[in-house]
C-alpha cells in the first residue's frame, strides 16, 4: 500500500527572460519516503526544489501546479536545508540564538526552553560542546559545522516535508553519514518526507526510495532506485564523474593525470580547454564522466624567483577562539609551483589555519613568512601591498560574490582596490582564462551555476597576479563533472603561472589527485605528513 501523497507537482516549468530552465517536470512526494532529484550542475534540480517552497527568484516565471501550496507554512510544514549555509545564517547573531528564533517563530515557548531546544538540535547533528558552540557566530564555525547547523535549524520544528538541497557536499565522510542518518531518523520517527537534491549517487543508492533524474531542465520519469528511472541521455545518467583514487606520485616535476569530463555538451558559456596534450589526436575515453588523461610535466615557477626561499613558511602557528584552541602549533612550508594539501575532518582546524595564513584572523602566536617576510607583526596598512600576492578561493562560490554586482564588476573589484582602472578587454581576458565566455560579465551570480561562480572566484583571485592561491574546499560544493573541470583549470593555471597552492580538502580522492604533499589534521594538530603514491 502506497503512502499518503503530501505534495503533487504537475508540468512545472520555470524560465528566466524567455529561456526555460525547468521544462515540464512532474512527480509526487509521499509521506515517510526519500525522494531524490538527481542531475548534474545546471540541470534544474535546485530550482525545482525551491519551487516547492515558493522561494523562486522574482525574475523567474513559473507555470504548472504545486499542490498544496506550502509557501506560507515554511518552517512548520516544509523546511529547507540549503547548500549555501552562509545564506541561511545571519553573520551578526549567535548560531544558538538563530535556532531559538526559528523555534519561537512556530511554537509558543519561552526563551530558556527555545535555547535548550537549540542546544539539543546542535548536539544531534554532531557539533561537539554544543552549549558553548551555540554562543558562537557563524564565522567561528568551519564550513562543515555551518552546514550541520542549518540542518539543525531545518529539523528543529519537525516539518512534514524536508527539502535538502545538496545537504552533505561540504562535509567529510563521517559527518556526511551522520547528517544523512539524522535526516533518515527524522523521516522514520516523524513520518517526514525527504526531498533529497544531490549528485551523490552513493547517498541515493543507500537512502532514496524513488529517483527522478534531471538533465537540461527535463525529468526522465520517476522510478525506484533499484531499477532506475528512465532518463534522457546525459553525463549523470551514464555514470557519475569520479576523481581517480590514486593518480601516481605527484611532485613539482610531474603533473597529476588530467580529468576528462564525460560525454554531453558543456553548459552554455563554458569554454572547455583541450583534454589531451598538444599534438595527441586520440579521442578521450567516454566510458565514465571523468577519466584520467596523461599530461606533460609542468609547474615551472616564474622566472627571477629566489628558489632558496620557500614561498610560504609557517612555524608553530596557534589560533584561538576565546579559550578554545583551534590550531595548535602547526608548522609547514610551501614551495613555488607546489600543491600542499591540508586534509582532515570538519572542524579539525583546516580553515582556521588558512585564515591565519592570510591574516584574515590574527594568530595567538607563531610565525607566517610569505616570500621571506614575516606577516604576523605587520599592521593592516603594511599588509595591504602584500595581500594581492596571496589570494583566497573560498568553499562557497555564491557567498564569495556580492549578489547585487554583475560578474564584470566582481572581477574588476580587486583591480579597483589596487588603484587600477580595468578595461573591458582585461575583464574579458580574465573570464576567458578561467573558461567562461566574456558575455557572462553582464550576468549576476544567481544566473550562474555553482561551477561557473567558482570560476568567477578564481578569476577574481587571478586579477591581482598572485604567487599563492589559498583554496579552501574549492570543489566540495560541486558535482563530479563540474569538479573535474575546476581541477583541470587549477592544473592549467599552475602550469602557466607557476602558482603555489595551499589546498584545503576533506575528500581523499581529490587530495591524492592534486597534491604534491599532504598534511593530515586532527583536533588542531598535524598528525601525519605523506606524499600521494
Amino acid at each position: 500500500m502506497e503512502s499518503e501523497v503530501l505534495l503533487s507537482v504537475r508540468d512545472l516549468r520555470i524560465g528566466f527572460h524567455g529561456v526555460e530552465a525547468v521544462r515540464g517536470v512532474s512527480f509526487d512526494v509521499r509521506a515517510r519516503e526519500v525522494f531524490a532529484l538527481v542531475g548534474e550542475s545546471g540541470a534544474g534540480k535546485s530550482l525545482t526544489a525551491r519551487a516547492l517552497l515558493g522561494m523562486l527568484p522574482r525574475e523567474a516565471t513559473a507555470t504548472g501546479t504545486v499542490v498544496p501550496d506550502l509557501s506560507g507554512a515554511r518552517g512548520r510544514r516544509i523546511a529547507l536545508v540549503p547548500q549555501d549555509a552562509l545564506s541561511a545564517l545571519s553573520p551578526v547573531h549567535p548560531v544558538g540564538a538563530q535556532l531559538a528564533a526559528a523555534v519561537r517563530s512556530v511554537r509558543r515557548v519561552g526563551r530558556r526552553e527555545a535555547h535548550a531546544l537549540a542546544v539539543a538540535a546542535l548536539d544531534r547533528v554532531g557539533i561537539a560542546d554544543a552549549a558553548r558552540r551555540a554562543r558562537a557566530h557563524p564565522h567561528e564555525f568551519s564550513g562543515g559545522m555551518r552546514q550541520r547547523a542549518v540542518v539543525a535549524m531545518a529539523t528543529i520544528n519537525e516539518p512534514d516535508i524536508l527539502v535538502a538541497d545538496e545537504p552533505t557536499t561540504a562535509l567529510d565522510t563521517d559527518h556526511r553519514e551522520l547528517v544523512l542518518g539524522l535526516l533518515t531518523e527524522q523521516r522514520e520517527s516523524r513520518g517526514t518526507a525527504l526531498v533529497l537534491v544531490t549528485h551523490d549517487m552513493d547517498a541515493v543508492g543507500r537512502h532514496a526510495h524513488r529517483v527522478l533524474v534531471m538533465y537540461a531542465g527535463r525529468g526522465g520519469g520517476v522510478g525506484p532506485r533499484t531499477r532506475g528511472p528512465r532518463a534522457p541521455p546525459g553525463p549523470v545518467h551514464r555514470g557519475p564523474a569520479r576523481v581517480p583514487a590514486a593518480a601516481g606520485p605527484a611532485t613539482p616535476a610531474r603533473r597529476p593525470a588530467r580529468l576528462a569530463p564525460g560525454p554531453g555538451r558543456p553548459p552554455p558559456g563554458l569554454r572547455l580547454r583541450p583534454t589531451l596534450p598538444a599534438g595527441d589526436g586520440r579521442v578521450p575515453p567516454t566510458g565514465t564522466a571523468a577519466t584520467a588523461v596523461g599530461r606533460p610535466a609542468g609547474r615551472l615557477p616564474p622566472r627571477g624567483d629566489d628558489m632558496s626561499t620557500p614561498l610560504l613558511d609557517v612555524r608553530d602557528l596557534v589560533v584561538r577562539y576565546g579559550t578554545a584552541t583551534a590550531v595548535d602549533h602547526v608548522s609547514f612550508t610551501l614551495s613555488r609551483g607546489e600543491t600542499l594539501a591540508l586534509d582532515g575532518p570538519s572542524g579539525c582546524g583546516k580553515s582556521s589555519t588558512v585564515h591565519a595564513v592570510l591574516q584574515l584572523r590574527r594568530p595567538a602566536s607563531g610565525e607566517v613568512r610569505f616570500e621571506g617576510r614575516e606577516l604576523t607583526t605587520l599592521t593592516d596598512r603594511a599588509l595591504r601591498p602584500l595581500r594581492p600576492r596571496m589570494q583566497p578561493v573560498f568553499q562557497d562560490p555564491y557567498g564569495s560574490l556580492n549578489p547585487r554586482h554583475r560578474i564584470r564588476d566582481a572581477v574588476a573589484e580587486p583591480l579597483r582596490i589596487k588603484g587600477r582602472r580595468p578595461t573591458g578587454a582585461q575583464i574579458a581576458e580574465l573570464l576567458d582564462r578561467v573558461g567562461l565566455d566574456p558575455s557572462y560579465g553582464d550576468r549576476r551570480p544567481h544566473e550562474l551555476s555553482g561551477g561557473q561562480c567558482q570560476r568567477v572566484g578564481i578569476a577574481r583571485a587571478l586579477a591581482c597576479e598572485p604567487r599563492l592561491l589559498v583554496l579552501d574546499e574549492p570543489v566540495s560544493a560541486l558535482d563530479p563533472s563540474v569538479r573535474a573541470g575546476i581541477l583541470n583549470l587549477l592544473a592549467d593555471l599552475q602550469d602557466e603561472l607557476g602558482l603555489g597552492y595551499l589546498f584545503v580538502c576533506h575528500d581523499r580522492a581529490v587530495v591524492r589527485h592534486v597534491a604534491d604533499r599532504v598534511l593530515e589534521m586532527r583536533e588542531g594538530r598535524i598528525t601525519r605528513a605523506w606524499r600521494p603514491r
